[in-house]
């Protein structure tokens, strides 16, 4: 369970400097998880 966890928190902290970096896109990202769904 710790591993998962751990696991978790890179995935979770990749995301975020993803979002950092794609700050300025926030219209396209939320059209991209729409179009997901």
């Amino acid at each position: 369970m710790l591993i998962k966890k751990i696991q978790k928190i890179k995935v979770f902290r990749c995301q975020k400097k993803f979002l950092k970096k794609k700050g300025e896109n926030k219209k396209q990202e939320n059209l991209f998880y729409r179009s997901r769904k």
